[in-house]
């Protein structure tokens, strides 16, 4: 065979290869088109073959995410007034293969990875119990992801449309409810490996969470700010991940930019003024932290701070549950145990 002929065998399979017009083939697969970046979470699950030029997956909700780097994930936590769990996911292998989940259905290629943890795997335990002041306080319930930061949460802010002049300090106290964790519930106190520290205010805006869904753009600052969001969202984290060692490359949040005619956040201590459409922002915003370290949603009926809902003027999600209490303590570990991851 001439070097000719070989070009042209070669030139047809990769032809082949790239035939897709966005439908799918007669045996019901689909293959990559070069000309299409974009393809729909329902067709990942038809996918034979590694596309490393489709770059956005769109989910049936219409939120676009970007697909992440070799061996990366990138995961989309929000906060719901209708208290619904909402947390997308899309990977890419090292192989080129991707995938995504949402509401616990996958599709696309498998996620691998070489950690010890399960990466997204969870824990659910009930710890039952009789009648309580807090019905949080009878749940142990908590879903930790795998992955963690490695040293600290080094956090900036961005004041830029924030709800309130204490708005800062209101973010401050909500990082620290899990830096010096106190629970609610009159557990026992422990002093955890987890290190949190803020780095100062930046005029910076967030390239990783957007309007439309999480981008992998990163700069090097795991930011807290204000910006648009759908009508139902109080916030949204947007986390990369380097699958194979289950730590945190970099995560924004980003808070609700509300109207001050129509839904806000409340930031006082008294609530008898906080009125329909008003949500504590402390409370908001521990919730995220929480994702941006690490812990995913909890049982939405156990009433943990990180259960995926918060109702309108109330404090009564302020502080650990049992199950936040006992998760960060479990993914970070307790001081004079081991070393600190």
């Amino acid at each position: 065979m001439n070097n000719n002929s070989s070009s042209i065998i070669a030139l047809s399979l990769c032809l082949s290869f790239l035939n897709f017009s966005g439908a799918a083939q007669a045996d019901g697969s689909v293959s990559c088109d070069s000309d299409k970046s974009t393809i729909a979470f329902s067709n990942l699950s038809k996918i034979e073959e590694p596309c490393d030029f489709v770059r956005v997956i769109v989910f049936a909700d219409g939120i676009e995410m970007n697909v992440p780097n070799l061996g990366q994930s990138l995961i989309q936590a929000d906060l719901l007034t209708s208290g619904i769990e909402q947390e997308k996911v899309v990977w890419q292998n090292l192989d080129g293969t991707i995938g995504a989940s949402f509401l616990g259905e996958v599709n696309g290629f498998a996620m691998n990875q070489v950690t010890e943890a399960n990466l997204f795997g969870w824990s659910l335990v009930d710890g039952g119990g009789g009648a309580a002041p807090d019905p949080g306080c009878a749940f142990t319930s908590f879903q930790e992801n795998g992955y963690r930061h490695g040293e600290a949460y080094n956090w900036w802010y961005k004041s830029a449309g924030e709800s309130s002049a204490v708005a800062l300090s209101r973010v401050k106290e909500a990082v620290d409810q899990w830096r010096f964790p106190k629970n609610r519930c009159n557990l026992e106190s422990f002093a955890t490996n987890f290190k949190a520290s803020f780095m100062g205010s930046t005029g910076t805006n967030s390239t990783m969470t957007l309007p439309g869904g999480c981008s992998t753009q990163t700069d090097n600052k795991n930011l807290i700010s204000w910006g648009a969001l759908p009508a139902d969202t109080l916030g949204r984290t947007c986390t990369l991940v380097d699958n194979y060692q289950g730590l945190i490359i970099e995560t924004d949040i980003r808070l609700k930019l509300f109207s001050p005619t129509a839904q806000s956040f409340f930031d006082l201590s008294d609530t008898s003024i906080c009125g329909v459409g008003d949500y504590l922002l402390v409370t908001t915003v521990a919730h995220e932290v929480g994702h941006a370290i690490g812990l995913a949603h909890a049982d939405p009926s156990s009433r943990q701070l990180m259960s995926p809902n918060s109702p309108e003027c109330t404090h009564d999600f302020v502080g650990l549950a049992p199950g936040d209490y006992l998760g960060l303590k479990q993914h970070y570990g307790v001081k004079g145990l081991y070393e600190a991851v």
